[in-house]
């Protein structure tokens, strides 16, 4: 019998227990991670301000070289941060599978085996992601482009808003659910994502009702952890100033920025693996027959004749 309660408590212990996956949580959204911590001093006006989209259109004609060199460091860094995401996602994956087998997390042994996996989720990531942003333009974006009144470009937006996240959310589960076939039960990439289809369709109804306590404790969570940094950085600040000359002030400011990026990427590596392992829990709860329980017709659809990992 499915208990909410039960995998929000397994997930809390393994998340305390087990430190090491938290190395692999750094990783999982580490692009927003980055995002938050850059901009967050700095107004996006400045930006507008100091160079307009044809002011960059006319330096980059004047600079072929300088183009074709930022566009090969965009294009690596998004491949390396494509791998190294799905690289910790698998990771995460394989771990927790060990630590709900083994008691251990045998990082060592699942590294060894997570390779046979990238290509297959890469492409899950590369589907999905392009899905999401052909949605995201033709719901959200497709209005401001077709429409001239401002008017009817609001109204047609708050439509497309209503109809993007269940969208959005579908394909964020085809995904996560796509990507434990893939990893678990050493699906292909057609029929893990057929199963992962299928399982989310199915059991659509439990998904959310999970995703909506999992979105209440990360949102919580989260607050409550960004206003204690802030809070710190508050203080800090406060008695540097008053007590330090220049150059230490500087430094001690430093040291502020330091420890809140520090204690912001740790914050959400620690709810990146909770909210991982929670939903792995469920998935591996609706997958697998309880012993002694007859199997429900759901499950009997997704066990895969295949030993798992």
């Amino acid at each position: 019998m499915l208990s909410y309660t039960k995998i929000l408590k397994d997930s809390y212990r393994i998340t305390r227990h087990y430190l090491i996956l938290w190395v692999f949580g750094l990783f999982v959204i580490g692009a927003f991670n980055l995002n938050f911590l850059h901009f967050q001093d700095i107004p996006l006006r400045d930006l507008s301000k100091r160079a307009t989209i044809g002011d960059l259109l006319v330096f980059f004609q004047d600079h072929p070289g300088k183009l074709a060199l930022l566009s090969l460091t965009i294009l690596l860094v998004s491949v390396l941060g494509l791998l190294l995401t799905n690289w910790s996602k698998i990771m995460l994956i394989l771990s927790t599978r060990s630590i709900l087998e083994t008691k251990r997390p045998e990082v060592r042994e699942q590294g060894k085996k997570s390779a046979q996996f990238m290509w297959p989720t890469v492409k899950v990531s590369l589907l999905t992601s392009a899905l999401m942003v052909i949605v995201a333009f033709g719901l959200l974006g497709a209005p401001f482009l077709l429409i001239s009144d401002p008017a009817y470009q609001i109204l047609f937006w708050i439509l497309g808003s209503l109809f993007f996240i269940p969208l959005a959310f579908t394909i964020s589960c085809l995904n996560i659910f796509t990507f434990y076939f893939i990893v678990i039960f050493k699906h292909n990439f057609g029929k893990a994502l057929n199963l992962g289809t299928d399982f989310f369709v199915t059991n659509w109804s439990q998904i959310l009702g999970l995703t909506f306590l999992l979105i209440i404790i990360y949102g919580v969570s989260f607050m409550v952890g960004v206003s204690l940094i802030f809070l710190t950085k508050i203080f800090i600040n406060l008695f540097s100033s008053g007590n330090l000359g220049n150059f230490g002030f500087s430094a001690m400011l430093l040291t502020a920025k330091g420890l809140e990026a520090f204690f912001f990427w740790l914050l959400l590596a620690g709810l990146n693996v909770f909210l991982n392992t929670a939903l792995l829990l469920f998935f591996l709860q609706m997958v697998t027959p309880v012993k002694g329980e007859e199997p429900a017709k759901s499950k009997e659809m997704f066990v895969s004749p295949v030993a798992p990992v």
